[in-house]
């Protein structure tokens, strides 16, 4: 099973928070949203995720690596 996560809107309604990071990882507790969407589909058997970026996408992809931690 595969999955595709779109991390390239700006987040205009989460301004003035989205200036300096993406939407995809802000913080829900002390994880970004990101990770405990990658987490998740993990769990449920998904094996290959395409992340697609966009808007500050260097500090996502600074997060996610080359995917091998998922």
């Amino acid at each position: 099973m595969k999955a595709v996560i779109q991390c390239g809107g700006m987040g205009m309604r989460l301004r003035p928070f989205t200036s300096v990071l993406p939407k995809p990882l802000m913080p829900i507790g002390a994880r970004p949203v990101l990770e405990l969407l990658l987490k998740w589909l993990r769990r449920n058997g998904i094996e290959n995720v395409y992340v697609t970026t966009g808007y500050l996408g260097h500090l996502i992809r600074s997060v996610c690596g080359d995917g091998s931690q998922w």
